[in-house]
């Protein structure tokens, strides 16, 4: 797949969020791409300046080895870049770089997406919240979504570095007791008999 194209679904997709989630507030002028170079999973850079054209952007970043992962996976590290580019343009004060203060984490919780104020990545999906709902409508039409391919090799090939190979912390949500394992682990906690939640690193 050809970057223009990948581009231009990532920018239908971003719209989709743009509408349901921010009530229209994101700006549109915004690079948005995946790249394979990254060193986390997501990134938004504010105030990038463009020489050629002699004035500032915006961009957002996705890793392109979650094209190989569940939808859902990619749209959460997308949707919680976004939210960075919402407190940058309307957020009372202007943050530390990688810090989630209460002012992000109140927003998140608002769209259904949880993670610890601080320098913690770590983050999980609230299934009855807000952005599943709207991520669903995207999954359910999936044009896009199926359209949406890595185009580097190592991406194709399954890069050992996506999370097929990483472990995640899975959390009771009642005493707190946590697990490692894989992405699709099932496991229930053994004394309060609650499904373990996984969490998610993000930055």
């Amino acid at each position: 797949m050809q970057g223009i194209e990948q581009a231009i679904y990532l920018r239908n997709i971003y719209d989709h969020f743009n509408r349901y989630l921010f009530d229209h507030q994101l700006e549109n002028k915004i690079y948005l791409g995946f790249s394979y170079k990254l060193r986390t999973e997501g990134m938004f850079l504010h105030d990038k300046w463009d020489d050629s054209k002699k004035q500032s952007y915006h961009e957002i970043l996705v890793d392109e080895n979650l094209l190989n992962e569940d939808s859902i996976y990619w749209l959460a590290v997308l949707v919680h870049q976004m939210a960075h580019l919402w407190q940058h343009q309307h957020g009372l004060k202007k943050k530390t770089k990688n810090y989630h203060d209460k002012e992000f984490v109140d927003k998140m919780q608002n769209l259904g997406l949880i993670i610890e104020s601080g320098y913690s990545n770590e983050q999980s999906i609230n299934h009855d919240g807000l952005f599943m709902q709207v991520a669903k409508e995207l999954i359910d039409k999936g044009d896009d979504l199926r359209l949406l391919k890595p185009r580097n090799v190592a991406a194709q090939l399954d890069n050992p570095l996506s999370k097929n190979g990483k472990k995640f912390k899975f959390i009771c949500p009642e005493c707190r007791q946590g697990v490692e394992g894989k992405y699709s682990t099932n496991v229930k906690c053994g004394d309060c008999d609650k499904k373990m939640e996984r969490r998610e690193p993000f930055n």
